[in-house]
């Protein structure tokens, strides 16, 4: 089956105009699609704000076999998240997999309890082939790149969207390019390495994504994260694999959760997930999808929300709610003046944005993969048609999360991964969630992508010697268990 689609922008609808209609296209339409794609929505851009491109499916094949249910769309035969590939803009003979989704759906009812949220899910991604939900992305993004002909896979990451980008440019047999941070941990520039990786680290974000925009538009490599400052997301046919987390979930549930909840940097993963519940919404398999919620270390999308402005805005970590709302008046005028962003190819002064716009608000956070100043349009548009919200969290709090989650529960999770919790948490204390509410958090990744950042909050490892005394001595002294009873 060949799928027929459309790009638009997903702020105000405007189609890009390609004169593509469907996924099968030539070498030369792939490179005129990807410099498009880079430009972001023209319309927009008029008006001060920078959006991203979607892809609209034509869903009306697909109608017949809805009417079954969820699992009638699936193929059960095809790899990965390719079982969905009625719903994916690939052709067959391009689709690259190692197997990625499918991802276990894990009830936490000690862990829920405790919160006051009985019915809380995780969808715990880090089950996926590089133990994050960028597989899912890069198996979409890559098989799009090696449809359009692509030479070079580019991508600016700290580590999973790296570290999935490079194993799947091996799987293609396509070389891949990271640009990385000079802080990023050791552990993740060696696994985005080992996948064959040509793997540089700048000291400022906002240079790794000029250099990495230029290569982008002048040399044809083919982005599968953004560089646009400010940011507007990653690739659009990328980010078509999240959709999968949606279709999952409803086949584990049966019915769309009240909630899901999403740790958010620029938004790929809440558009992507939601983009899967709209189109179930559509083919009538979800009646009432779930409220969005957007985790984010920095409050950008809050104030934004909460004070209806046209944009995110710069946010750090040590604003509260009422910090971010004190500065929304100026906020359209900010948003505004931060849309003259860089464009491929411009390496010159004047195409870079303020600092405020590119760096990481709080450098030294645990979740370093969500530490982003500021947030983006695709991912306010989301929370806005969802009814849902935008919730701010503390770095403080993740690494509690973090081995509660561990000790309560079985599962060890990178840390930006429990933004996700801990906006459950927020969101419990302030009485947002009904007492029979279905909440489903993403668990985006695991806590061995930076093991460092847990053993600095453990004790060391005690040695002793062949002495039962001296063990249950250890055991309460060390780690407060009294197992001598």
């Amino acid at each position: 089956m060949t799928q027929t689609y459309d790009l638009v922008c997903i702020q105000c609808g405007t189609p890009l105009e390609t004169g593509l209609r469907t996924c099968q296209v030539a070498e030369a339409d792939g490179r005129r699609l990807t410099q498009a794609l880079l430009r972001g929505c023209a319309v927009c851009a008029e008006s001060g704000i920078k959006s991203n491109f979607t892809v609209k499916l034509d869903l009306s094949p697909l109608r017949a076999d809805a009417r079954r249910g969820v699992d009638a769309l699936a193929d059960r035969s095809a790899p990965g998240v390719w079982r969905w590939h009625r719903l994916l803009p690939a052709a067959p003979r391009f689709r690259v997999s190692l197997g990625e989704g499918n991802t276990p759906l894990v009830p936490l009812k000690r862990f829920g309890r405790r919160m006051g949220v009985p019915n809380l899910y995780v969808k715990d991604e880090s089950r996926n082939p590089t133990w994050s939900y960028k597989d899912r992305l890069c198996a979409v993004g890559v098989s799009n790149a090696l449809e359009f002909g692509a030479a070079v896979i580019t991508v600016s990451s700290t580590g999973n969207h790296g570290a999935a980008a490079a194993a799947y440019a091996a799987r293609a047999g396509l070389p891949c390019v990271v640009f990385t941070l000079d802080s990023t941990p050791d552990v993740m520039k060696t696994l985005m390495q080992a996948y064959g990786a040509y793997v540089v680290a700048m000291e400022r974000p906002r240079d790794r994504w000029r250099l990495m925009g230029a290569m982008a538009g002048e040399r044809g490599w083919y982005a599968i994260s953004g560089f646009q400052i400010p940011p507007i997301g990653s690739n659009p046919f990328g980010i078509e694999g999240y959709k999968t987390i949606a279709f999952e979930t409803l086949a584990d549930l049966g019915a769309a959760p009240d909630w899901m909840v999403v740790p958010t940097a620029h938004g790929d993963g809440l558009t992507g997930v939601w983009k899967g519940w709209q189109e179930l919404h559509e083919l009538g398999l979800a009646p009432a999808p779930p409220k969005m919620a957007a985790a984010e270390l920095n409050p950008s999308l809050e104030p934004a929300l909460l004070n209806g402005e046209p944009a995110p805005r710069p946010g750090h970590e040590g604003q509260g709610r009422a910090a971010g709302a004190a500065g929304a008046a100026g906020a359209a005028g900010a948003a505004g003046a931060a849309a003259t962003a860089a464009t491929a190819g411009q390496l010159q002064d004047g195409g870079s944005a303020p600092a405020s716009d590119a760096e990481p608000a709080a450098p030294d956070s645990p979740a370093f993969s969500i530490d982003v100043a500021i947030g983006t349009q695709q991912a306010l548009a989301v929370l806005r048609r969802s009814g849902g919200r935008a919730v701010h969290v503390r770095s403080v709090d993740l690494i509690d999360l973090q081995r509660r989650l561990a000790e309560d529960e079985g599962i060890y999770a990178e840390a930006s991964s429990l933004a996700g919790l801990a906006a459950v948490q927020r969101l419990a204390e302030e009485g947002a969630l009904g007492a029979d509410d279905v909440v489903v958090a993403v668990l985006t990744s695991t806590g061995l992508k930076d093991p460092g950042a847990t053993a600095a909050r453990l004790p060391a490892v005690p040695l002793i010697e062949l002495d039962a005394g001296q063990l249950l001595d250890t055991l309460a002294s060390v780690y407060g268990a009294r197992l001598d009873t």
